[in-house]
């Protein structure tokens, strides 16, 4: 019996100085999700407030920053129906909080139809709004 517990109390000791009272973390990413109190911010609808022959000035809204630093943040437009940031873009730079912000969309041709939409750019990746269109006057 005394043996027994000798060997229960040398396991605990090494036990203990392996992990030396720290816990243990799992590794790799965690939640890459695009739900509330996500990593990766939320963007609100654009909202259209002045179109004209060859330019449009689109307002966006970021409703939640996430959890990672938006490193970029503007508008993207094309005229296919899905605009990425291969497609023509504002860039207003680093974001460090929620609210609405403007993009002056420019050098368009005129009657022609536009797909925009938001999206801001984070160590994750990057996220998009929901695509808006819009159609320069003649």
């Amino acid at each position: 019996m005394l043996i027994r517990f000798a060997k229960l109390l040398l396991l605990g000791l090494l036990f203990s100085a392996c992990f030396n009272g720290s816990e243990v973390q799992p590794s790799g990413p965690q939640n890459k999700s695009v739900n509330n109190g996500s990593v990766l911010p939320l963007l609100g609808n654009d909202v259209i407030e002045q179109v004209n022959r060859t330019s449009a000035n689109i307002t966006g809204r970021i409703t939640e920053l996430g959890r990672k630093p938006i490193l970029e943040h503007g508008h993207t437009w094309s005229t296919t129906s899905d605009p990425s940031n291969a497609s023509m873009i504002t860039s207003l730079g680093e974001r460090n909080n929620s609210g609405t912000f403007k993009s002056k969309l420019i050098n368009l041709e005129s009657d022609t139809e536009y797909h925009v939409r938001a999206y801001a750019i984070t160590v994750v990746g990057t996220v998009y709004g929901t695509t808006t269109t819009l159609r320069t006057n003649k």
